[in-house]
Formats: structure tokens, sequence, C-alpha cells
């Protein structure tokens, strides 16, 4: 037997004779040092299950915390126990009418233990997924919303762009009738510049008197002209 193992035997065997003697103290140290033993315990099922038959043997009360904490350490390794086949625990089954009964009632409350962790587990999980669920809805709900602003936004966006479109088309003619008027005033100022020259050369030839004659009035110029027909 192991070290570790002498070592909590040793401890039982503390608690037996402070409870015998009706020591609580000691039985409450014994109990508090076989705990930190068994926290520091490497675990060895054939080992361990000499400590457990000789815990049944010394402790015959059902409800010592001592006892129940072994008992519990040993069924939290009862597949340990049980698969790989430990030799000595079909004889400390039978030797110890007690150990089954202990070793079962702590595997079914563990067993129990796990089931109520799985059941809370499954719970909020199936919360969880409600609410999941809840929000895919309430995000399926805003997405359709979504589409539907984006179809009515699409729909004001191609109106825009055909209302973009046609003024451009406006645009465009406007820009290719002031280029057209441009073009026709340009060919007016020319044609004005043209004449202008043309009138000022003209009247730079015509000789132009520097004193225009004065032939008395009306009368004088019809008695002038009179004359000119006469000597014709």
């Amino acid at each position: 037997m192991g070290g570790m193992a002498a070592v909590l035997i040793n401890n039982v065997d503390v608690y037996a004779i402070a409870n015998y003697y009706d020591i609580p103290p000691l039985q409450k140290l014994a109990t508090s040092k076989f705990d930190d033993l068994l926290t520091a315990y490497a675990w060895d099922s054939k080992e361990f299950l000499s400590v457990l038959q000789h815990i049944h043997k010394r402790i015959p009360d059902k409800t010592c915390a001592l006892r129940q904490r072994a008992v519990k350490a040993a069924a939290s390794h009862i597949q340990d126990i049980v698969y790989t086949y430990c030799p000595d625990f079909p004889a400390a089954i039978c030797d110890n009418n007690d150990l089954p009964g202990d070793l079962l009632e702590h595997v079914v409350f563990r067993y129990e233990e796990q089931l109520d962790e799985g059941r809370t587990e499954l719970r909020d999980t199936v919360a969880k997924l409600s609410r999941t669920c809840i929000e895919l809805d309430n995000t399926g709900t805003e997405l359709h919303e979504t589409k539907t602003e984006l179809g009515k936004t699409k729909v004001e966006l191609e109106k825009t762009a055909a209302e973009l479109r046609n003024a451009q088309v406006e645009l465009e003619k406007s820009r290719t009738e002031c280029a057209k008027n441009c073009a026709d005033y340009t060919k007016v100022k020319a044609e004005l510049e043209k004449t202008k020259r043309e009138l000022e050369e003209t009247k730079n030839r015509i000789p132009w008197p520097q004193k225009v004659p004065d032939f008395g009035g009306f009368g004088g110029l019809q008695r002038q002209s009179q004359s000119v027909l006469a000597q014709k």
C-alpha cells in the first residue's frame, strides 16, 4: 500500500478513536486532514478501495462526514473502478454490505446532479434559441422593411436619373443653339465690319467740296438750272 493511502488510513483510525471516546474537536481535525489529503491524492482505484474498506470497517455510522466524503470520491471514479476491472472490487462489495448501497447512492446522486445541470443547460439553450428565433424574426421584418425602402429609393433614383438625362438633353440643345447664335453673331458682326469698311472706303473716294456754292436760295438755284439748260 502506498504512503498516501497509509496516511489516509491513519486519519481514519484517528477519527474512529475520537468517535469512540466522543472527542468532537479531534473528529473535526481528522475529517479536515482527510479532506486535504484526499484533494492532493493521486487516484489509484485498487489502493483507494482498500482505504474505503477500512473506513467501512472502522466507521459504521453511515452519516459520518469522513465516510461520506470517501464514498463520494470513489463514486466520482466509479467508471475507473468498474471499467479498469479492479480485482478487489467484488471482494470489497461482498465483505462490506453497506459499500454497494453507499456507492450506488452517491453515483445516482452524482448522475442526478449531472442531469439537473444538463436540464438547466438545455433550458438555457432552448431559451437562447427562442430569443435567437425572435431576433431573427425581428431581423427578417427589418430586412423586409429595409428592402421595401430600398425599392422605393431605387424608383426615386431612377426617376431622378431620367430627369437628369432629360435635363442633359435640354442642356445640349441649349448649348447647340447658343453655339449657333454665337456663329450667327460672329457672321453678322463680320458683315457689319465689312460694310463699315466699305462705307469708309466709299466716303474716302467721293471728292467732297470744301465750300458749298451759294445759289441764292431756291429761286437762285432755279435760275442757275435754267441758265445751264439754256447753254446746252
